[in-house]
């Protein structure tokens, strides 16, 4: 199954966002605010691998909402991905390999030099880069 998380570089509180899982695909451009979007990716990636159960993620569209809900399954995660109440699309997918897309797309992410600038008239992107949950997660599924 083809499984990618792609971001793109983080631009005066917007970032391109793409999930793609098998034929199922979510792209859309999201806000910094009000919610730490990539930071409650990072936990909710790290609970699930603690061995968590449900975990939500919420993208702000400004005015609209996308949630990607993510529940285990076995050895599985079950990511259904919503606009607003609406159910865009669910796929079963392998545990492992979509937390390993996921961290992958997230260090892909950090690596960009967008997250180096540190002037308040550069801030690209609201709040920090996740990096202590990504290593923690590295750490559980090295």
């Amino acid at each position: 199954m083809d499984l990618a998380l792609d971001f793109g570089t983080p631009e005066h509180g917007w970032l391109d966002v793409t999930l793609r899982l098998g034929d199922a695909v979510w792209t859309d451009n999201v806000s910094d605010v009000p919610c730490d979007s990539l930071g409650d990716l990072a936990r909710a990636l790290v609970g699930l691998a603690s061995g968590g159960g449900e975990q939500r993620v919420a993208w702000s569209l400004e005015p609209a909402w996308a949630t990607w809900v993510l529940r285990p399954e076995a050895d599985a995660l079950v990511v259904t991905v919503l606009d607003g109440d609406r159910t865009l699309w669910s796929r079963r997918c392998p545990r492992e390999a979509v937390l390993r897309v996921c961290l992958q797309g997230l260090d892909r992410l950090g690596a960009d030099p967008a997250w180096a600038r540190t002037d308040a008239d550069r801030t690209v992107w609201s709040w920090p880069l996740p990096a202590d949950s990504l290593a923690r997660l590295w750490a559980r599924i090295a």
